[in-house]
């Protein structure tokens, strides 16, 4: 089971080992970048410039505009470990449970067992996402202890 905890991911001091995660979506914009518009999606891109054309490549390349990926992880991107976690397609669309349960499925290939990584993630679906945490929490229960789901205060 996961662990979930209230404030900002952002600042709180993670290890060079660890894994940071937020919510997006698949929609590539026409510069090639990944729409990271909104919420943690949009701190990240503000955070560690460049990164929204990085991935907007990747899922160009490998997925194709407005599709399905569920899980990219960026080793070492400006010495940190960073992902996204889909819960979309468009960034306009509500989020969707069978999308974030694919999401999940996928995250978990990335944590063999007794891996003392740690993987902080946006509580997915809520806010921007527009779904309630009684939607998403059955999503999540399969992730185990290491990764850390965050909700603002």
């Amino acid at each position: 089971m996961p662990q979930f905890r209230k404030g900002n991911m952002f600042e709180y001091k993670r290890s060079e080992d660890d894994v940071l995660l937020v919510t997006a979506n698949s929609y590539i914009r026409k510069d090639g970048a990944l729409v990271m518009g909104r919420g943690a999606a949009k701190e990240m891109k503000e955070t560690y410039l460049g990164i929204d054309k990085l991935l907007g490549e990747i899922i160009s390349r490998r997925f194709n505009h407005l599709g399905k990926y569920g899980v990219i992880i960026l080793y070492e991107y400006k010495h940190q470990n960073l992902g996204v976690f889909q819960v979309k397609y468009h960034f306009k669309d509500k989020a969707q449970v069978d999308l974030i349960k694919f999401s999940v499925t996928e995250l978990l290939k990335y944590i063999p067992k007794n891996n003392q990584r740690e993987f902080h993630l946006n509580y997915p679906g809520i806010g921007n996402g527009q779904l309630s945490k009684g939607e998403v929490a059955p999503c999540l229960v399969s992730l185990p202890n290491n990764v850390i789901i965050w909700e603002k205060e």
